[in-house]
This record gives C-alpha cells, sequence and structure tokens, in this order.
C-alpha cells in the first residue's frame, strides 16, 4: 500500500511522521528511531513530501505505517502550475496577440505549365 503525504522528522525525539501518523519499521529493536534514520539515509528532511510504502498497524495503541520504502513525492503538473482566477483566464483569452506590420498582400504568381497555350484553359 502507498501513502503520500508530508514527513514530520524530528531528530531529538528520532521520530518521524507522515501527516501526523507514525513511522515505524517492522521487526526492529527501535521501530521509530529506525525509520526516522531510514528517511534521513534517503535524503529525507522534515516537511518533504513522500509517497511511503508499506502497510497500517499498532505498536501497542498507537496507530503506525510500518513502511519498507520511502520516495520523493513528484509534484504534479496541476499542483505546481500557478492557479488562474475564472476572472484571468477570460481576461488572457481575450487578449489579442501582439499587432505585427501588416504585409502587403501580393497576388500570387501564376505560373505556365509546360506546353500550354496563352488563352486555351484545362
Amino acid at each position: 500500500m502507498t501513502f503520500d503525504g508530508t514527513l514530520s522528522i524530528d531528530d531529538n525525539l528520532k521520530e518521524s511522521k507522515l501527516d501526523g501518523t507514525f513511522l515505524a519499521r517492522q521487526g526492529s529493536g527501535d521501530p521509530f528511531g529506525d525509520a526516522t534514520a531510514f528517511l534521513e539515509n534517503r535524503g529525507f528532511s522534515d516537511g518533504d513530501l513522500a509517497t511511503i510504502t508499506g502497510s497500517n498497524g499498532n505498536i501497542g495503541q498507537q496507530p503506525v505505517i510500518f513502511m519498507t520504502n520511502a520516495v520523493p513525492k513528484v509534484a504534479t503538473a496541476a499542483a505546481v502550475a500557478p492557479s488562474i482566477s475564472k476572472k484571468g483566464a477570460k481576461k488572457a483569452a481575450a487578449k489579442k496577440p501582439a499587432s505585427k506590420k501588416a504585409a502587403k498582400k501580393m497576388p500570387a504568381e501564376k505560373t505556365k505549365r509546360a506546353g500550354s497555350r496563352p488563352g486555351s484553359h484545362r
């Protein structure tokens, strides 16, 4: 199962959370501390967006995510693009492109076909 969210990493307490849910390493002598080390060894820090692979569980009465992998969450184009209000979008759509110098239209030059006689039409 994958979980996307924002990491909270507390180096002093050696605890990590994903959107408020504790992260842990299953089968570890120090499940919370090892989860924090796991994330830090992969270059994560407090406030990073992450996709965590793992499963829901509990340590005592504490709900946790037992993580098996962590990767940076890739922001989608919609999340990165600045939002445009409806009014702003209409204004942008109504805006005319910059005017270019008007070029005089020249009539297309007629070319003679090989073997054609003047005044004859096919």
